[in-house]
């Protein structure tokens, strides 16, 4: 099956194929993979696209996480490692 896309149709389709799988909950589901899947089939147009996203990207601040959030889940990771009998 071809789908007859002119380059805004194409490019307004691989936006949203963007979106979908960078902003999903499981990454390594097999739905993200048949989306990665049809991303890789728009060749060189989803590697421009890619591309132009990660250079916005590089420009935001990612939001950190609350001290006490961070500290919380420190506490539980050594509280894991000390319930399995091994210590830190």
């Amino acid at each position: 099956m071809q789908l007859d896309l002119d380059d805004e149709e194409a490019a307004a389709l691989l936006g949203e194929l963007n979106n979908i799988i960078e902003n999903d909950r499981y990454p390594l589901s097999a739905r993200i993979r048949v989306l990665r899947g049809i991303r890789a089939k728009f060749g060189p147009m989803a590697l421009d696209t890619a591309t132009a996203r990660q250079a916005s990207d590089t420009g935001r601040a990612r939001p950190e996480a609350p001290a006490a959030l961070r500290s919380a889940t420190k506490v539980n990771l050594v509280d894991v490692s000390e319930a399995n009998g091994r210590s830190s």
